[in-house]
């Protein structure tokens, strides 16, 4: 099933400077349920891993990243959140 979400640009900032836990696409679905990985999403009720397309996994992969080395680097943390909203997937599959 394909859901359709809208990711916030604040969250995307929130990630990526960790001031929130939850991946901005979390935000999007039920974090109680579901968990978001690079790749996939978990789904506890039933106990699948969901594949996502390549939209949402370099998405992931890119959020990870930059929440990972924004202090070592020299980032305008804006500028990447910015173009990540400009990247981010529009729907995902449930």
């Amino acid at each position: 099933m394909q859901k359709a979400i809208s990711i916030k640009k604040e969250d995307i900032f929130n990630f990526i400077v960790g001031t929130s836990g939850f991946d901005p696409i979390e935000k999007c679905i039920d974090p109680k349920r579901y968990e978001v990985y690079d790749e996939f999403i978990y789904d506890h009720k039933t106990g699948r891993a969901i594949e996502q397309n390549e939209s949402f996994c370099d998405f992931s992969s890119e959020a990870n990243e930059l929440r990972q080395h924004y202090k070592e680097l020299p980032l305008d943390v804006q500028f990447f959140t910015d173009k990540l909203h400009q990247s981010a997937p529009k729907e995902i599959t449930l």
